[in-house]
């Protein structure tokens, strides 16, 4: 700051002459000058580049900028910079924390407190849901995703009750504060709201009209999540422009969205009527979008009882493989029709097997005696003997579709007859497994019509045993999320289960490639959910 006196012992202006300013110094210059002992023509070191700027953060839409920096009051704390274009207005919403505060002396800059380390590391929901959709489900990442659930719908619930909405939510600006387990997060766009200046909404003319505000769903695809265009889904509260604040039931609307697009990784705009997955939390969504549920008191209850965790950790149910055997018959027809059955004929009267059979049958031998009737030439008498068959059994041929009951029933003289009846007999299912593992190593009949039967009921009975194990495992879920206290006597349980079939599938593993494979989405579901539940320390 100039002093206003040249003089500082006398403070008259006019005790001695004014100093005659300095001269300019001589502008430095291009290039520096050569250090002594340099050699003449030697390249001289180029300036350090100048530092980069400060880093943007992906922090919501509302921002034309946002980087971290200092706060302008002077306290030097440490905050997150938004800086806003023309026409963007600001009303703080009543959340207890991560609100934005106007700049002392800059028009368009917001600033947010934050100690919370480097608000680039803030992850999103959206980030959330891309780490859900990997080869692997950490248990973890189901428990955030539950706490984020309940802290949004939590914070929902507080806006209504100010009669204030969510606006402009996507996945996209809804950030997870670190290292609080999902249990505080930051909605960064609550609350900004773009006005044209002149006229009322929507304010299509205007040139600055910002692309979040662009009303067709192709282009702007958040815009599937709201119920209203997004010139008028952005108003949040009361407003000196004359537009409504949609009804609470909207918001509920768009959380059921927001939850359904985490799953299918893209924004939706319902919930679908034949979900992926035949997890309970799939109803609850839908009761929302049918306004069954009316208040976000309400859809966070529902939650606490269905998680959104669920709609991962539930076993998908397989789809049924078709069966190839119409297109094989048909070929075989085929096959018969134009050349097999003229082939057949003309071998079997060339070698002389047209004849009359009468065949007689003795305890364990099968003779069948041939009179032939020709030329004068002698019968000829041909004997087949049948043993039970021995050693390892043999796979089917081909798929069984074991989701079917078997037309015919089981033959008489099969071993499975026995197995069957005490099968049926008894409702332990530890027994009924055991009991299937003995079905896989009887020895099957050799004729391949009754050993093709026989395998179909093997198969369709232990798809009924997964069937009763999904059933039990669906119990026990649905205890523990009606009762938390019970969680580590249901992991307890889970893993009871999880070795049952895993003793099962180790002894005796399933032929048909769909029933082994829903087997593995049983254990891998059953195992990640005992992992998610703990143990007691």
């Amino acid at each position: 700051m100039a002093r206003p006196f040249e003089d500082e012992e006398d403070p008259t202006p006019r005790s001695v002459p004014p100093k005659k300013p300095a001269a300019p110094k001589p502008a430095s210059p291009a290039t520096p000058p050569a250090k002594a002992g340099a050699k003449p023509g030697a390249p001289i070191a180029a300036a350090p580049a100048a530092p980069a700027g400060p880093k943007k953060l992906p922090w919501g839409h509302a921002g034309s900028v946002n980087t971290p920096g200092e706060l302008s009051d002077l306290t030097g704390r440490p905050g997150v910079i938004r800086l806003v274009g023309a026409g963007v207005h600001y009303d703080a919403p009543p959340l207890d924390r991560h609100v934005w505060m106007p700049a002392l002396e800059q028009p368009g800059r917001y600033e947010m407190p934050w100690t919370e380390g480097d608000p680039a590391d803030v992850r999103t929901i959206a980030d959330l849901a891309a780490d859900l959709r990997g080869p692997q489900i950490a248990p973890n990442k189901l428990r955030l995703l539950d706490n984020v659930a309940d802290t949004l719908l939590r914070l929902t619930e507080q806006l209504h009750e100010h009669g204030w909405r969510l606006g402009l939510l996507h996945a996209a600006n809804v950030l997870i504060v670190p290292n609080t387990d999902g249990r505080e997060l930051v909605l960064p766009d609550v609350g900004f709201t773009w006005r044209g200046g002149h006229g009322s909404p929507p304010w299509k003319d205007n040139p600055g009209r910002p692309s979040w505000l662009e009303e067709d769903r192709g282009i702007h695809r958040n815009a599937r999540l709201w119920d209203q265009e997004p010139v008028y889904q952005q108003f949040v509260c009361e407003n000196d422009v004359g537009v409504e604040v949609a009804p609470e039931t909207s918001d509920l609307k768009t959380l059921a969205r927001l939850f359904t697009s985490l799953h299918s990784g893209q924004p939706e705009r319902d919930v679908p009527r034949v979900p992926p997955t035949p997890a309970p939390a799939w109803a609850m969504l839908r009761a929302v979008m049918n306004g069954e549920i009316q208040t976000a008191s309400q859809f966070r209850t529902a939650l606490q009882k269905t998680p959104l965790g669920t709609l991962w950790s539930t076993p998908k149910e397989a789809p049924p493989k078709k069966s190839k055997a119409p297109l094989v018959l048909l070929l075989l027809f085929l096959f018969l029709l134009c050349g097999g059955i003229p082939l057949g004929l003309f071998g079997a009267w060339k070698y002389g097997w047209l004849a009359t059979t009468t065949p007689t049958t003795t305890q364990g031998t099968s003779v069948a005696v041939a009179t032939q009737t020709g030329k004068g030439t002698p019968a000829a008498t041909q004997t087949k003997k049948t043993t039970p068959n021995g050693g390892q059994q043999k796979r089917p041929d081909k798929d069984v579709p074991w989701r079917s009951k078997p037309s015919g029933t089981i033959p008489t003289e099969s071993e499975l007859v026995a197995l069957m009846k005490e099968y049926e007999a008894t409702k332990d299912p530890k027994k009924r497994a055991e009991i299937l593992g003995r079905m896989y190593r009887i020895h099957l009949l050799n004729d391949p019509a009754l050993r093709e039967r026989e395998w179909h009921w093997i198969e369709y009975l232990r798809g009924q045993y997964v069937t009763e194990w999904v059933g039990r495992y669906k119990a026990a879920d649905e205890r523990v999320q009606k009762d938390v206290s019970q969680r580590f006597s249901v992991a307890k349980e889970l893993s009871d289960l999880n070795l049952e079939l895993d003793t099962l599938r180790q002894k005796s593993p399933p032929y048909t490639p769909s029933l082994d494979e829903r087997e593995k989405q049983c254990l891998d579901v059953s195992s990640l959910r005992v992992t998610e539940l703990g143990s007691p320390r």
